[in-house]
């Protein structure tokens, strides 16, 4: 049994057969190809649906499982050390836990092959993995149907393989089948935006002591050759290509009704999405006002783009008057260093701000700095969130900082001092006690150079074991 908050945020009771997670395991492994002498990097959360490929598909191939400790898992810069000191020639991850490790300055791996999964996958950031890594491969499925239930292959830059907006689910697994389907379970034609269902052998039992709700999510499939056949309403949105492939567009929860129109929140992504200095793209329908609705759309700009915040709203506006029904163009356009990200990689909607909030908060301690580290700092904080004041007492995250944007610090902040802190030390600390941990490693790496040991200023070397 696996708990699963959905979109609902209310934790559900996924029962899973074991004839399913058998199945699961045996046709993943043939699909990803792993044998005895892979190594998987697991970095998922045990909570976290993802951690049965982590474990059982390698195991049960006779491959080596290393596990990420928590903290390193969450700190792109140690995660890439820990990528390299593992020898791994495999890693599953969210495409949020991509993007931090390619935020941070990871230049990929050649010996790696890239499994990811959980959320859809940006084109954009799919190129950039499969030109800069062994291979790439896109999963897609719900904890309901035993976590995966297709893969799709991803090519690399300029071999054919690119495209807009997100990248295709693939072909389902062995034993499992997908559909799209409207509200009458009848299949829709090319183009059609329906839900995508799921039938055969991975469909889970149902939800723990919620008969109403796996009444609702699991009904008789019409296209199984078995009489109890279920299929799996995943909620999920998505249409056929011409050529057969399924693109997904988005929840059927993120439908909303705004003026008397209804809006899929999903189409407006895909239109923002195609923008080729786009990385990201998020919409949402936000009320800070009651009785006060406005689409909000939030881009992450794509890496080595070099364009202004203002020009680059503007532009996804006109792109979206061009595309979309005037009441589908969203009403701000906010553009973020990264998106929000849940303790389990995805993204966090309820930590999005509000587009007034984007000039900052006024800082809460004192603007003067004591030391030339501290007026260096104040100027990567102020550069880096966007806003104009920060004091020696702030905390980085209270002042809107996230996981995304601490590496950006720190990389900037190596660049500039020699010197690399963990996103952890930045952690219930504020702007002074931070400057002070700069100093400190400054100056032992500069004692050890006097002296004629070894040492080394473009990094701190602190290391954390490997639990295999």
């Amino acid at each position: 049994m696996i708990y699963t908050s959905g979109s609902t945020g209310r934790p559900k009771g996924v029962c899973i057969e074991h004839r399913a997670l058998t199945n699961f395991a045996l046709a993943a492994a043939q699909v990803l190809a792993v044998d005895s002498h892979d190594r998987l990097l697991g970095v998922a959360s045990l909570s976290f649906d993802a951690s049965v490929l982590d474990l059982y598909v390698p195991l049960m191939c006779g491959a080596r499982v290393v596990l990420a400790e928590r903290t390193i898992a969450a700190d792109a810069i140690e995660l890439a050390r820990l990528i390299a000191r593992s020898r791994a020639s495999m890693m599953h991850a969210t495409p949020a836990t991509w993007q931090l490790l390619r935020s941070s300055g990871w230049g990929g791996d050649t010996g790696l092959r890239v499994l990811s999964g959980g959320e859809a996958l940006p084109w954009p950031l799919a190129e950039w993995l499969a030109g800069t890594c062994a291979s790439l491969v896109n999963l897609y499925g719900p904890t309901e149907a035993t976590v995966y239930v297709s893969t799709a292959q991803v090519a690399g830059a300029g071999a054919g393989g690119g495209g807009e907006g997100v990248v295709g689910i693939g072909t389902a697994l062995a034993n499992s089948r997908i559909h799209v389907l409207d509200g009458a379970l009848q299949p829709v034609p090319p183009g059609v935006v329906g839900e995508l269902c799921i039938g055969g052998e991975q469909v889970a039992r149902g939800y723990l002591n919620r008969t109403a709700l796996t009444a609702r999510q699991f009904v008789a499939d019409p296209y199984s050759d078995k009489a109890a056949g279920r299929l799996y309403r995943t909620g999920d949105l998505s249409r056929y290509h011409e050529d057969g492939g399924i693109e997904f567009i988005g929840r059927t929860d993120d439908q909303v009704k705004m003026r008397g129109f209804r809006i899929e929140l999903g189409e407006v992504e895909c239109v923002l999405a195609e923008d080729t200095s786009v990385e990201q793209a998020l919409v949402v329908c936000r009320e800070d006002v009651p009785g006060d609705q406005r689409l909000v759309a939030y881009v992450v700009a794509r890496a080595g783009e070099v364009v202004e915040s203002i020009e680059l709203m503007n532009k996804l506006r006109e792109r979206a008057s061009a595309k979309l029904p005037w009441y589908m163009v969203p009403s701000a356009v906010v553009v973020l260093e990264a998106l929000p990200l849940t303790p389990n990689r995805k993204v966090d909607r309820a930590a999005l701000p509000a587009p007034r909030e984007m000039a900052g908060p006024e800082a809460r301690g004192a603007d003067e700095a004591g030391t030339d580290l501290e007026r260096l700092l104040m100027e990567v904080w102020r550069e880096t969130l966007g806003i104009a004041r920060v004091g020696v007492l702030d905390n980085f995250f209270d002042l809107g900082g996230h996981s995304l944007l601490v590496i950006r610090v720190i990389v900037e902040m190596r660049k500039r001092t020699g010197v690399a802190l963990l996103a952890r030390e930045y952690m219930m600390q504020n702007l002074r006690q931070i400057a002070g941990l700069y100093a400190r490693d400054r100056s032992d790496a500069g004692a050890a150079a006097r002296q004629g040991r070894p040492g080394s200023t473009d990094a701190t070397h602190r290391d954390t074991g490997v639990a295999s």
